[in-house]
């Protein structure tokens, strides 16, 4: 045996490996020999002879070989396995051998296979058939290649099968090879060169290149740090972050260019990978450039200029002239009729030219060239336009082309061109210091052309400077600054010499000009003054007025004298804001833009690198760019003035600061100082899965909520205009924030005053804490310790959740300079936000209104007033007032208004001669002697005609109503026959059988409409015909409101229309027709009139309480803009703020409250986004919202109005929010809230089939809000099904009872003393007079002793209107009463509860609540207790004050105690308690008392209250269960019965009965915190392996506890019931839990017809750099999911932040952010 065994890779195969070759390994060579090989078997299968592994006749090589010998009767079927080699999966292996026959008249048959093993039945792959071959010499032969898909051990085997009484076949000298993958170092782009053209001085250019390992096995190792060698501008701006590249891998680095000095730059990079350190070499190069010079410039708007056209006889000839221009007016073009078009005769050849010399400036080392050029001519430069650059020697011939004698002066051709373009190149520094004569040559054949030919404007060429340079802007502007302060920071100028030569400046600057005096320059240069190639110098400049006003002539001159040298001029402080932000003065600031780039303007470029180079990416925090223009650029000049022109306006004393000059997130703004104390990461905004507000590390930010739309709620709403400061609170436990916000320096008067704006952004979180300094020793956070100001709490001051106002004077800085702290204190709460900072006397007034909106009918007059407050501690006068409109006028008195007086200017309004249905705006300017006082004012004129309601009340659907109103659409050409009502047959015999049913109706379909009533079996006796026709059935939307109107004793109903938001003239006419009907069938109580509101809305759109408050979606504003969404909608178009909205609203339905908001449906058609399409008012304080799963784009804008509607006050004032109920959605399917309210009943959309449960659920979720309402679903027709964007409510109108009861009542809140009569002033409205029985206030009392309710007792009420002492109960119209409860039974702790029903003889009744005694106002009972303190000890020694301190639990059964002998500080009293009644419990109370706020006699009266409250357990819950949905997902449902301070709910999974390990699956779904039953369900649609999965439910409490319920658990598979669907695209789904610690799931999809596809992972931290890496290969359609650990790819964790998950499927990409919080 001769076996060769090659294990050990050679040089030669390592350097293939490693630089990209493929790697071929040979295995062993076996050329046989006297015995068997080792490890060859050999197996006869068949009756023939068998393999002799040691023949000797005539081998390949040396004495032996394998060979078979023929059976002369049976055919051959032997078997030789080769030894096993270890394979490995993605290699591939294979055999050569050398092979013939003993004769060519006998062919045999061989075939080569391989398999796991050295059986016949194991080889189950052929690799090689060789079937009747008859070679007689050795020929070699090549199996195909084996690639195996598991690394394992395998045999080859050689099969001989001949046939029988062949002769012999001989094979030899056989090798087994292995090919390895390797691995493939390419980068991209590939280019090794790279030419960053020219880049400004002071900016830079990047390059990135990404380094991909393509091979198929083996890592591709880089040799790190990279380094560019060459000019220092070069850099690497990022290193590779992974030097070791697995296949499939990829890095990045970037390469910066940053030219510090002018000139070409060079450099290049050595990147050396693989163990044979191949290297791959990339050359750069770039040019420091700074603005350049213009040398030449033609835009032929002052004639030829020096330039001579030679056209000889030619027919087409250049001409000066308008017909075509680029620019201005004129430019020079080819023509054939004297310049009068840009044509030409394409049949006569012509050659034409127009130049003149230009002389070069010496000294330069290349020009920028360019022209816009328009021309088409023709194809193949037959007709076409040359560019040459010739010796003066050379004068141009009309009809001699001069290419042939002067192509070396050609530059290029344009042509093809129909429309300008701009074109050019960069000439080379040979032409520098020479005349040449720039010749345009047009020429064209006498064969076809495309008009226009050649046209030429805006020749413009230029190049960088060669002497001192002044570039772009030449001014600075300081903003306000107080007259005489220092707050104003000092600009620092630094000159940078960028050229190779020296800078001499031999005197030193100055600042001249009028306003010289107010800037402070400071100079610590010594002169003469020599600035080298690439030195600096610098001067300080500081803005001081000395008086009032704009100081602009002023300039800091710095002489060059060498004017030789390029220079720059870089201001520090590059975001430095004015000196002071302010609405009346808006500073322009000079920094705010870089330094312009040298645009390329040519598609036809001339020795220029293209456009790409020009790209720029902006460094964060880097100095802006300050460049200053030569006043004379001609570089013969021997000095240059450098000038820059300074400017500020000084102020006195003043400071305001709306924060509107500033960027959202602006961590450093204006002159504020910033104080970060706590060092702590912040929380952000992330809401319902969402980040709106990244966290960040720092103090105050400015927030700007124009950047974040989505936030629509009021909570990050700023004062006024769009920006806010706020500090966010720190998102480490158990740390308080510590966040400072300091003033600049203020230079106060005798009576200095400050006044700003906060607010909490919502009561889901604790409070927000400030405190308030002052200091008159500097800005450091150690100079406010201790110097609170007066009126801002030694403790902290806790803002509400709407915006107020703080004021504050601070006698302590008087007629000094001083500083102003706010430093936020907040605990575990979100962020501290402040608007609108005063300092000083520009708060000295008040007005009321602050903007008038009045509407008033053409000719007719009315009459506002506006109070003027002096709230300065000074007086102050008024000198003049003016407007600029003729329908205003006004009577006033000017003069001196004393601190704390007004004054009251009439405006008289006069509509005469205005246009109807006009707006008319004007400013209403009062003048005072420190400045203008502005009263926006704005008039719409209505029709004379179109008279306006007095003291309107528009009713509420719940309001007693005599019947619906329904629409028989028979003129809908797009509604099918049948139905013609839109409403379900069941529902309308409901309706019949129960109250009217008004039907709109055309007088020659009544009796249709009959027969259909009477064959659905309504009660046509009930049924009511107002004949009119409609377009459609839609009568919500297009039907009239109804309103109360007149004096408060004898108010009557009529209509009120408006423009409907359709094109549908029928529909739109209805409010006359039902008009003339009512006052012709209902007369009582019903006045006529129809007054026509000027505005287009939509009934669908419009919820009212019947109280004044009334609530849409933004569509009212979007189709009053001037511009309805429907362009259809009949004029009048009203083009109106939102004020004037209101004001349209106010005067016409006396809705004093209107509430605008976002529709959440985006994607719906925009001209529904009705109110009725997702929220129900139910109640004067009570909203159904439909409730979408968070992947529904409505999800976010729902929350975001649940939200605000949680913490709005209703119309019962602010301690009574709107109380939030929700129903669950089908997003585009179910519409529950479009339900209807009819006489105590609710009628809401069914669905029936798969929404069984859905519809259960709803009627659910109603009478869970309305108890004492029947609810009932009903099931559209088919024909008329209901849709998402229109159902029940949309369908129906009602027709509202003039002879209704309405009583109106603010509840009372909070407590009263024990044994006190309660008294409740009620107002009542009736037509019929009140049944005194059945008129009354119903109450019962919780007695705290027994811990039992006692009964209900009704106690009638009593008149207080003057004018009936007596009580008259037969009065009409609105009547004051009162009911008082007898407090002769109170005592501490009681509870009482009331409602109030009202009826009149005519039995109509009115109950409030609606709801009755199952949901009554609530009052508790609560005692006082007087302490007094003392001025003096036992002793007789003064007490100089206290600070009490209530430590436990007072009883609130003394009736006083007096202290003595208290210190301060020490404990004032200890008190037991006695046991409270069951389910209740104590409120505590602590209460400080300062020495300051002693009276005269220094005795003060301290009232501490005690309160019993009821035990509030967060959640009482009645069930919590899981099942699937039809889909075969999990739907998790939960009931609660009451909740109480609870955030929100989350749902929690696992796959074992672990609550400790389980994952928090659900975004936080919002709580109601009510008093009644609550349905909740949460769908689990990430379920992707059979399993039993147990769920938990967590509810989270506003006080930071939390509460665990469950587990619930299901077996789940993922086929279900039925086949699960298939997606039907690929999808990267959001990230869940997010945030999360310390796993994340990544659910994705591969859609129906792209799997199986290769799938990979990428996970980039937020500056991007990639950290995790995941592939899946060969993924099959369906669902799947991967799980990240939150480590990087070398198993190390990943810090807290922001993340971005790339996934790539062939060649898209997906993206979703995850946030991980350690």
């Amino acid at each position: 045996m001769k076996k060769i065994a090659l294990f050990v890779l050679s040089l030669a195969l390592m350097l293939g490996v490693f630089s990209g070759l493929t790697a071929q390994t040979l295995l062993w060579t076996e050329d046989f020999g006297a015995t068997a090989p080792t490890g060859w078997t050999v197996v006869n299968a068949g009756s023939g002879n068998n393999w002799s592994l040691t023949g000797t006749g005539s081998p390949y090589n040396g004495s032996y070989n394998m060979q078979y010998q023929y059976h002369s009767t049976n055919a051959a079927n032997t078997w030789a396995f080769t030894p096993g080699i270890a394979m490995t999966a993605g290699n591939d292996y294979y055999l050569t051998f050398y092979q013939r026959v003993r004769s060519s008249t006998y062919p045999e048959n061989l075939k080569v296979t391989v398999g796991n093993a050295q059986t016949v039945a194991s080889q189950t792959t052929t690799l090689l058939t060789l079937a009747s071959v008859t070679n007689t010499t050795y020929t070699q032969r090549t199996t195909a290649y084996y690639r195996p898909t598991t690394s394992g051990t395998y045999y080859f085997a050689f099969n001989c099968y001949s046939a029988a009484n062949m002769w012999n076949l001989y094979v030899d000298y056989v090798q087994a090879y292995a090919i390895i993958a390797s691995p493939l170092f390419t980068i991209t782009p590939s280019a090794t060169s790279h030419s960053f053209g020219d880049v400004l001085i002071g900016d830079y250019l990047t390059q990135e290149y990404v380094i991909s390992n393509s091979g198929g096995g083996g890592s591709v190792n880089l040799t790190t740090p990279f380094a560019v060698t060459g000019d220092s501008y070069f850099s690497i701006a990022r290193q590779p972050l992974n030097t070791s590249l697995a296949p499939g891998d990829t890095t990045s680095f970037v390469v910066k260019y940053a030219p510090t000095i002018l000139g070409s730059n060079s450099g290049s990079l050595t990147i050396t990978y693989g163990l044979a350190k191949a290297i791959h070499t990339i050359s750069f190069s770039g040019r420091g450039v700074t603005t350049p010079v213009t040398m030449f410039e033609e835009d032929w708007e002052s004639g030829s200029d020096g330039w001579t056209i030679v056209n000889g006889t030619q027919t087409n000839k250049w001409h000066l002239g308008t017909a075509t221009y680029s620019s201005a007016s004129h430019s020079m073009y080819i023509s054939n009729n004297s310049g009068a078009s840009n044509a030409y005769t394409t049949t006569a050849a012509s050659v034409v030219h127009v130049y003149r010399d230009i002389a070069f400036t010496a000294g330069v080392d290349g020009f920028d060239f360019e022209f816009d050029f328009k021309g088409y001519g023709e194809a193949n430069f037959t007709d076409a336009m040359d560019v040459y650059l010739l010796p003066t020697s050379v004068t141009p011939t009309a009809g001699t082309d001069l290419y042939g004698s002067y192509q070396d002066y050609y530059l290029f051709s344009t042509y093809l061109q129909s429309n300008w373009v701009s074109v050019g190149g960069v000439l080379g520094s040979s032409y520098a210091g020479g005349t040449w004569r720039l010749c345009f040559q047009w020429y064209n054949d006498s064969s076809v052309g495309t008009q226009p030919p050649a046209a030429i404007d805006d020749i413009k060429i230029s190049h960088q400077p060669t002497g001192s340079i002044l570039l772009s802007e030449d001014s600075w502007d300081y903003g306000l600054a107080f007259i005489g302060a220092s707050n104003c920071t000092p600009r620092v100028f630094t000159l940078t010499n960028v050229s190779a030569n020296t800078v001499n400046i031999a005197n030193a600057p100055a600042i001249t000009g009028t306003d010289a005096e107010h800037f402070t320059l400071t100079d610590t240069n010594s002169y003469p003054l020599a600035i080298g190639s690439g030195q600096s110098a610098s001067w300080t400049v500081k803005f001081t007025p000395t008086s009032w006003g704009e100081k602009d002539d002023a300039y800091l001159n710095i002489i060059d004298d060498s004017a030789k040298a390029g220079l720059k001029i870089v201001v520090s402080q590059p975001n430095a804001s004015p000196c002071l932000a302010t609405k009346t003065y808006q500073a322009s600031l000079g920094l705010n833009n870089p330094a312009s780039h040298i645009s390329p303007k040519g598609t036809l470029v001339y020795d220029k690198t293209g456009p790409d180079q020009y790209l720029r990416q902006n460094p964060s925090g880097s100095a802006s760019i300050k460049e200053i223009r030569h006043a004379n650029p001609a570089p013969a000049s021997p000095k240059a003035t450098n000038s820059i022109s300074l400017r500020g306006f000084g102020v006195e004393g003043i400071m305001e600061d709306y924060f509107e000059a500033y960027s959202h997130r602006d961590q450093s703004f204006g002159y504020w100082t910033l104080h970060d104390k706590d060092l702590e990461p912040t929380h952000g905004i992330y809401i319902g899965g969402v980040e709106y507000f990244a966290p960040y590390t720092g103090s105050y930010i400015i927030f700007d909520d124009q950047a974040v739309l989505q936030l629509s709620s009021e909570d990050w709403m700023a004062y006024s205009g769009d920006k806010w400061v706020g500090s966010f609170d720190v998102a480490t436990a158990g740390v308080l924030n510590d966040d400072w916000l300091v003033t600049p320096a203020l230079n106060f008067d005798n009576d200095p005053r400050i006044s700003f704006f906060a607010k909490s952004p919502n009561a889901s979180y604790n409070p927000e804490r400030f405190k308030v300094y002052y200091s008159t020793t500097g800005d450091a956070y150690s100079n406010f310790v201790g110097n609170y100001v007066a009126g801002s709490a030694t403790t902290w001051i806790e803002p509400p959740t709407e915006w107020t106002k703080y004021e504050y004077s601070i006698p302590e800085l008087a007629n000094r300079t001083g500083w102003i702290a706010i430093q936020c204190v907040s605990d575990d709460s979100w962020v501290l936000q402040i608007d609108d900072f005063v300092a000083g006397h520009r708060s000295l007034y008040d007005v009321d209104p602050p903007m008038v909106t009045e509407l008033l009918n053409v000719g007719a007059t009315s009459t506002v007033t506006v109070t003027v407050t002096n709230i300065s501690s000074s007086a102050w006068s008024t000198t003049g007032f003016s407007d600029s409109a003729t329908w205003l006028t006004y009577s006033h008195a000017t003069g001196s208004i004393a601190a704390g007086d007004t004054i009251q200017i009439v405006l008289h309004f006069n509509a005469t001669g205005l246009t109807a249905n006009q707006s008319y705006s004007t400013d209403f300017v009062i003048t005072t002697d420190f400045g203008t006082i502005t009263v926006p004012v704005t008039l719409t004129a209505l029709s004379a005609s179109n008279i306006m309601p007095v003291n309107p009340r528009m009713v509420a659907q719940w309001e007693d109503a005599v019947g619906v109103g329904i629409a028989w659409d028979y003129y809908s050409t797009g509604n099918p026959q049948g139905n013609k009502f839109g409403v379900p047959d069941a529902l309308i015999v409901e309706f019949s059988q129960t109250t009217t049913v008004f039907i709109a109706c055309d007088t020659d379909q009544v009796s249709n409409c009959t027969r259909y009533l009477t064959n659905i079996g309504a009660t046509i006796g009930n049924c009511k015909f107002i004949n009119f026709p409609t377009n459609t059935y839609w009568a919500r939307d297009w039907g009239p409101w109804h309103i109360f109107h007149g004096d408060s004793r004898g108010r009557e109903m009529s209509l009120v229309d408006f423009v409907y938001n359709r094109p549908r003239p029928l529909d739109d006419a209805a409010a006359g027709h039902i008009n003339t009907y009512l006052q012709n069938n209902y007369p009582t109580n019903y006045d006529n009139t129809v007054f026509n509101a000027p505005i287009i809305h939509t009934g669908g759109n419009m919820m009212t309480d019947g109280n004044g408050a009334a609530m849409s979606t933004n569509l009212v504003r979007d189709d009053n803009d001037g511009q309805p969404v429907n362009t259809g909608t009949p004029t009048p178009w009203f083009n109106y703020t939102e004020a004037q909205i209101a004001a349209v609203m106010r005067d016409f339905l006396g809705i004093d409250n209107y509430m605008i908001f976002q529709d959440p449906d985006t994607n719906l058609n925009t001209t529904v986004d009705h109110m009725d399409c997702w929220c129900k008012l139910l109640d004067v304080d009570i909203v159904m919202v439909q409730r979408v799963p968070q992947s529904s784009s409505e999800y976010q804008l729902t929350e975001n109005a649940v939200t605000d509607w949680a913490t709005r006050a209703s119309s019962y004032g602010e301690h009574f929010p709107y109380r939030v109920h929700r129903v669950d959605e089908v997003p585009e399917v179910t519409n529950y809230a479009n339900c209807f309210i009819h006489n105590r009943k609710i009628y809401i959309p069914a669905y029936g089939g798969n929404y069984a449960s859905l519809d259960a659920a709803a009627v659910a979720a109603y009478k869970a809000a309305m108890p004492q309402y029947e609810v009932q679903g009903y099931i559209a027709k088919t024909s008329d099904p209901w849709l998402s964007s229109d159902a029940l409510h949309c369908r129906i109108n009602t027709i509202w009872d003039a002879q209704m009861v309405h009583i109106w009542h603010h509840p009372l809140w909070g407590s009263v003393p024990p044994a006190t009569d309660v008294i409740l002033p009620i107002e009542i409205t009736s037509y019929n007079a009140l049944d005194a029985d059945s008129t009354y206030v119903t109450y019962q009392i919780y007695d705290a002793d027994t811990g039992t309710w006692g009964p209900w007792v009704d106690v009638p009420l009593s008149m207080v209107d003057p004018a009936n002492p007596t009580g008259y109960w037969q009065n009409l119209g609105s009547n004051d009463y009162k009911m008082t409860i007898p407090g002769v039974n109170l005592a501490v702790g009681d509870s009482i509860h009331y409602a109030i029903i009202a009826n009149d003889v005519q039995n109509n009744e009115h109950w409030l609540r609606l709801n009755r005694r199952q949901d009554p106002f609530v009052l508790d009972v609560r005692a006082t207790q007087t302490l007094i303190v003392l001025s003096q000890d036992e002793d007789g020694n003064p007490i100089t004050g206290y600070t009490i301190y209530r430590n436990g639990l007072d009883t609130g059964q003394e009736t006083g105690h007096t202290f003595t002998n208290n210190a301060p500080g020490q404990l004032a009293g200890t008190y037991s308690l006695s046991s409270p009644p069951p389910g209740y419990e104590w409120e505590q109370t602590t209460i400080y008392v300062s020495a300051s706020d002693f009276n005269q006699n220094n005795n003060y009266t301290v009232t501490i209250i005690f309160k019993l409250r009821p035990i509030q357990t967060p959640v009482e819950l009645s069930s919590f269960t899981a099942s699937f949905t039809v889909d075969n997902y999990v739907s998790l449902n939960w009931v609660t019965q009451s909740e109480t301070g609870v955030q929100g709910f989350y749902i929690l999974r696992n796959t074992q009965d672990d609550l400790a390990h389980a994952t928090v699956i659900s975004p936080l779904i919002g709580a109601t915190n009510t008093s009644q039953q609550q349905v909740y369900s949460y769908t689990d649609r990430d379920l992707y392996e059979d399993g039993t999965y147990y769920y938990w439910l967590q509810n989270s409490d506003m006080d930071g506890s939390s509460n665990f319920n469950g587990p619930v658990s299901i077996a789940y598979s993922v086929q279900g019931s039925t086949t699960p669907q298939i997606p039907l695209v690929t999808e990267l789904k959001s990230v869940f839990p997010n945030p999360f610690n310390p796993s994340a799931y990544i659910p994705y999809s591969i859609g129906k017809n792209e799997g199986p596809a290769d799938v990979s992972f990428r996970i980039y931290n937020s500056r991007g750099q990639l950290v995790f890496s995941k592939d899946v290969k060969n993924q099959n359609t369906g669902s799947h999911q991967i799980e990240w650990h939150g480590k990087d790819n070398h198993g190390n964790a990943c810090g807290t932040g922001l993340y971005f998950v790339r996934m790539n499927v062939g060649a898209k990409s997906y993206i979703r952010k995850a946030v991980l919080m350690k």
